[in-house]
C-alpha cells in the first residue's frame, strides 16, 4: 500500500489533511483506495489511482443521494438513499454481483461477462431497498 496515500509504510498514526470544502461523515477503506462519503451524499474515490492521489469526485453518483459506502480489495460499493446498490471496480469473483467468467458452471457468453465494471452500475436485487453492505477483499454482502 506505498502508493495508497503517497507515503511509505509508518509505524506511527498520523492525520492526513485532505483539500475538500465538505465535511466527510463516512470513510471506508479497501486495498488501494478508500472512499469518502461528504455530509451532501457527495462520493469521492481516494488513493491508488497511480497518478490520483488526491480524493476525486465520483461524478457518475452525482446528483444521487448516497448515504453509504464501502470499499473491498479493488472494488467499490454506495447505496442511495432510496435503497439502491451501486457497485464498481474489479469482478472476477463476481463480488459485484455481475456475471464473470471465474464462477464455475458459468454458461454466459463473453458479450455479458465484465470483469472490471468503471463507472457505478446499479445492481439488481431481489430486496429493492438495500439497507447496508460491505466488501470484502473479493467479496461483497449487501
Amino acid at each position: 500500500m506505498e502508493r495508497f496515500l503517497g507515503f511509505k509504510f509508518l509505524k506511527e498514526p498520523f492525520i492526513e489533511k485532505l483539500l475538500l470544502p465538505l465535511a466527510i461523515k463516512e470513510i471506508a477503506c479497501g486495498k488501494e483506495h478508500a472512499l469518502l462519503l461528504s455530509n451532501s451524499g457527495t462520493v469521492f474515490s481516494y488513493g491508488s489511482g497511480r497518478n490520483h492521489k488526491t480524493p476525486e469526485l465520483i461524478e457518475a453518483l452525482e446528483g444521487l443521494q448516497i448515504k453509504s459506502v464501502s470499499a473491498g480489495g479493488w472494488h467499490s460499493a454506495a447505496i442511495s438513499d432510496s435503497g439502491d446498490l451501486y457497485m464498481w471496480g474489479w469482478n472476477e469473483s463476481g463480488q459485484l454481483g455481475m456475471p464473470c467468467n471465474e464462477l464455475q458452471g458459468n454458461k454466459r457468453p463473453m458479450e455479458e461477462i465484465e470483469n472490471v465494471c468503471c463507472l457505478p452500475k446499479i445492481v439488481e436485487l431481489e430486496e429493492e431497498n438495500v439497507k447496508s453492505v460491505c466488501c470484502g477483499c473479493r467479496h461483497t454482502v449487501a
